[in-house]
């Protein structure tokens, strides 16, 4: 058995974590408060960090209840502060400013601002944050988990044990059972310092040998499309949409899962 030791939030797609002790799970099976906007440009194509490193620099905190985002150039001391419906225009001209090229802050309701189909929770033991954070001279834990940006943190589970959970494993969670969905592949994003965008050498490289070498002899590696993942998708079904998930939440498999 484990524990639900973290939870955190995207509010604002590709910039930063906001960490939250409690969040419900929405009528369309994401988290509240994750991925609520993304920055597009004029052509409506999302600017994150798959496309430019920038978004790496750029420190963002949104206060939900006061709808106010701050936002700062890292290294630099001050900030600017926006409602983000009412000074709209203002933040708009400050973000196309700070990327070069007109963009504007979207608000996207319901999973489309996920980069895959199923917008549950993504999962990941910190055993697993741990032994990754090893193959990564100067990395630790935290920042590994800055990296790959996983939703949900289980403390008292082996390393990997979120490959438990695919191709169809479920999971309870408090009083929400929800469903292994797939393995997240990861892209150029991971490689990079999470508040500066410089690059680690070799980081892919080392990811996929050290997570061959070290794959479990019980997960299905049949449903593994590349060694470049270590965090799990899932799907929430109707039974735990609006439940609630809490840090200290025990954390169990259920029937068949363990393999």
């Amino acid at each position: 058995m484990g524990r639900l030791s973290a939870i955190a939030v995207h509010p604002i797609k590709s910039l930063d974590r906001h960490d939250r002790d409690r969040v419900t799970i929405t009528p369309t099976g994401g988290l509240s408060g994750d991925r609520t906007y993304a920055i597009v440009d004029e052509a409506g194509e999302f600017v994150n960090g798959k496309r430019t490193a920038a978004v790496h620099r750029l420190r963002a905190i949104l206060d939900p209840e006061q709808n106010r985002l701050e936002l700062r150039v890292e290294g630099e001391r001050s900030a600017e502060t926006f409602h983000v419906e009412d000074d709209r225009q203002a933040l708009n001209e400050w973000l196309s400013s700070y990327f070069g090229y007109s963009v504007t802050l979207d608000r996207r309701d319901g999973p489309e601002l996920t980069d895959i189909p199923d917008p549950g929770p993504t999962v990941i033991a910190r055993a697993t944050l741990e032994t990754a954070a090893g193959w990564f001279p100067g990395i630790d834990a935290d920042e590994l988990a800055d990296r790959l940006r996983p939703n949900l943190i289980v403390d008292g589970v082996e390393t990997f044990w979120a490959d438990r959970l695919v191709p169809d494993g479920r999971v309870r969670i408090g009083d929400a059972v929800i469903e292994g969905s797939r393995p997240v592949p990861r892209c150029v994003v991971p490689s990079r310092d999470p508040r500066t965008g410089e690059v680690y050498d070799g980081f892919r490289e080392t990811f996929i040998r050290e997570r061959k070498e070290l794959f479990p002899d019980w997960a299905d590696a049949t449903a593994f499309e590349t060694y470049f993942s270590l965090m799990t998708a899932t799907h929430a079904p109707e039974a735990a949409r609006g439940a609630d998930l809490a840090v200290g939440d025990r954390v169990e498999l259920v029937d068949g899962s363990a393999h």
